[in-house]
């Protein structure tokens, strides 16, 4: 689908009262959920887990903070699978959905090896093995999203703030994200790395996943991997909706926020994207980036790991 047709789609449903059921049908009847895998994200989680492994982490027994839990908890689900004690996801949109859930579970019993990060001992595997099945069993026995979740320890906030948890201070080992924060707004980035730093314990953890990108280039090959840094503020404004927010900032910007915030980054693994780079040439980049480097207004992938300072 053409890009522009779907912001003008989105710019629609955002008006409406029932919109984001709309939106939802929408995305299971012909968009990315008609076939859903979770794949990607359950590979995502365990690449997360094996930073933290090199840093000689291990988060077994740990109490984490998920900011934006979407559809369906994926992330805090393999991380218990691999010993996380408790979590507690966070989103300001109740968006989960039961389908999505216990397909969910269904998926990440098929292949218990694709969800535990490498390498692993034959204990692990089996231990992993052994909390699949009593998911699975849990699933068809009672097939109640709440008791699942609970015997998982992960709470669910929804139409809750990630930025005011109302959790102690000092009393979350990791905070993470995945493919969220590049659909917060930059003043909403600022209070939820305030909120990571007050919850954190003093040698606590950030881990998270930004995706710089524009996003209408996942469903719209014509177009640069980073086509939206051509727009003014103003003028990108007619496409940034609720569904599909996107703040723009650029992997230097992302670096100095986190810094700023009394962080210290101890992985930082960046994607320059090959097509972006080879469009940049013929793409008319805004006055608001045009200082930046090609390979910073190309980055479309951060990995981020940072220790919290004191």
């Amino acid at each position: 689908m053409k890009w522009t047709t779907k912001a003008a789609i989105q710019r629609l449903m955002s008006h409406l009262p029932m919109g984001g059921d709309v939106y939802y049908f929408g995305q299971r009847s012909v968009g990315n959920f008609r076939k859903f895998s979770i794949l990607s994200k359950a590979r995502q989680a365990v690449r997360c887990l094996e930073y933290l492994n090199a840093l000689g982490e291990d988060i077994e027994g740990w109490h984490a903070v998920e900011i934006g839990t979407g559809w369906t908890p994926i992330i805090p689900l393999v991380f218990w699978l691999n010993g996380l004690g408790t979590c507690d996801t966070y989103d300001i949109a109740p968006l989960m959905k039961r389908g999505l859930f216990f397909e969910t579970i269904r998926q990440l019993s098929e292949d218990p090896r694709a969800v535990v990060p490498q390498p692993a001992s034959a204990a692990k595997r089996a231990d992993v093995a052994d909390k699949l099945r009593r998911l699975a069993n849990a699933g068809a026995v009672a097939p109640s999203v709440s008791n699942v979740l609970h015997g998982c320890g992960i709470r669910y906030h929804a139409q809750h703030d990630a930025s005011d948890t109302a959790l102690p201070p000092g009393s979350v080992d990791l905070v993470f994200s995945n493919v969220v924060l590049e659909h917060v707004p930059v003043a909403a980035v600022h209070r939820l790395l305030a909120e990571a730093h007050r919850v954190l314990r003093p040698d606590g953890y950030m881990a998270h996943l930004i995706d710089p990108s524009d996003h209408f280039s996942h469903g719209d090959a014509s177009i640069s991997p980073v086509n939206f840094l051509r727009f003014s503020e103003q003028d990108f404004a007619r496409y940034n909706t609720r569904f599909l927010f996107q703040n723009r900032l650029r992997a230097s910007e992302w670096r100095t926020l986190i810094t700023d915030h009394s962080f210290t980054i101890r992985v930082w693994d960046c994607v320059v994207n090959e097509k972006a780079m080879q469009m940049l040439p013929s793409l008319p980049i805004d006055k608001a980036f045009a200082h930046l480097s090609p390979e910073d207004l190309c980055t479309t992938a951060i990995w981020v790991v940072a220790k919290r300072s004191p």
